[in-house]
C-alpha cells in the first residue's frame, strides 16, 4: 500500500479530492476520498481520518502495520537513560550525620533499625525490626552486617538520598563506594563502648580542645551555632549522640560565652560570637 502520489490526470478527476495539493484538501472534509492506493488501483471509500492525510480505516491499519513494529523496534534499542541521583536535602544531611549506631541484635524481634549489610562490591541499607530474619530473606551471614543505626523509614530514605550516586537502579543495593565506606568507619568508631566515645568527652573536657574545635568550625564567620559546632565534631568521628545541650554544658565550664541568638549561615539559634572567643 501506498499514498496516491502517481494517480494519472483522468483517474484523480474522478475521485473528489483527487488531483489537489495538500493545502488544496479541505481536511474537515467528511466527504473527503481515502489518498491511498492499493495494486494500482485508488481507493474509492470515504475517509475516516481526515489528518494528518484522509484514509479509511482499512488504510489506516495497513499504514500501522507497516510502520509501528519498526517504530518500537528502533525505541527499544535505544539506549536507556542513566537514573538522576536524589537531591539531599538540608534536614536529610543532619539526620545521616546524627544517626546513632548500635550494636548487632540477632535476637530476634526489636527497635527499629537501619542496616548497612555487604555482599561483595555491593552493599544494602535497608529498614527492619528484625535483623536475624532479614539476614536469612538474604541468605547472608551475620557477618556481612557492617553497621547498624538506630532509626525507621525515615533514616533509610534519608541514606538512600545522601549515597543517591552510589545507587544501583531503583533497588536498596549501593556500590560499596569510598563515601558509604568512610561513611561506615566513622560511625563504627563512634558506636557506644569504642574509643572515640572516650576522645570525644576529653575533647569537651580540655578548654583548649574546645575552643580549637569552635575557632575551626567558625572559619572567617563572625559567629557560628552550637549544631554546626556538633555536626563537625561528628564528621570527626565524635559519637552521634552528642547534642548541643551537652556541647554548651561544656562551653559554660569552661567559660566559653554562648548567646542565644547569633546568626551563621543564613539561621539564628544557639552559639557562639567571635567576639566573645577568648584570645
Amino acid at each position: 500500500m501506498r499514498l496516491d502520489q502517481r494517480l494519472t490526470p483522468a483517474t484523480a478527476a474522478t475521485v473528489p479530492g483527487r488531483g489537489r495539493s495538500a493545502e488544496e484538501i479541505d481536511m474537515t472534509d467528511l466527504n473527503a476520498r481515502c489518498l491511498g492506493v492499493e495494486e494500482g488501483a485508488a481507493c474509492t471509500d470515504l475517509a475516516t481520518i481526515t489528518q494528518p492525510v484522509p484514509l479509511c480505516t482499512h488504510h489506516q491499519m495497513q499504514v500501522a502495520v507497516a510502520i509501528v513494529p519498526e517504530m518500537l523496534a528502533s525505541v527499544l534499542s535505544m539506549p536507556k537513560r542513566a537514573p538522576v541521583p536524589e537531591v539531599c536535602d538540608a534536614a536529610s544531611s543532619r539526620l545521616v550525620a546524627r544517626a546513632k549506631p548500635v550494636g548487632l541484635d540477632l535476637s530476634g524481634a526489636h527497635g527499629d533499625r537501619v542496616y548497612f549489610v555487604r555482599n561483595g562490591d555491593r552493599i544494602k541499607i535497608g529498614y527492619t525490626t528484625n535483623l536475624r530474619g532479614r539476614l536469612g530473606s538474604l541468605c547472608l551471614r551475620p557477618d556481612s552486617v557492617l553497621l547498624l543505626l538506630q532509626g525507621g523509614k525515615g533514616l533509610e530514605a534519608a541514606l538512600h538520598r545522601f549515597f543517591s550516586g552510589h545507587r544501583i537502579g531503583t533497588t536498596e543495593w549501593f556500590r560499596y563506594a569510598g563515601d558509604i565506606e568512610k561513611y561506615i568507619g566513622r560511625k563504627t568508631k563512634s558506636a557506644p563502648g569504642s574509643a572515640t566515645d572516650g576522645d570525644a568527652h576529653e575533647r569537651l573536657a580540655s578548654r583548649d580542645a574546645l575552643l580549637a574545635a569552635i575557632r575551626k568550625r567558625m572559619g572567617s564567620s563572625r559567629a557560628v551555632l552550637l549544631a554546626d559546632v556538633v555536626d563537625a565534631l561528628q564528621d570527626e568521628g565524635a559519637p552521634a549522640d552528642l547534642t548541643v545541650t551537652e556541647l554548651r554544658r561544656a562551653c559554660a565550664a569552661h567559660q566559653v560565652p554562648v548567646r542565644t541568638r547569633v546568626r551563621a549561615g543564613g539561621r539564628v539559634s544557639v552559639g557562639v560570637h567571635r567576639d566573645d572567643v577568648p584570645a
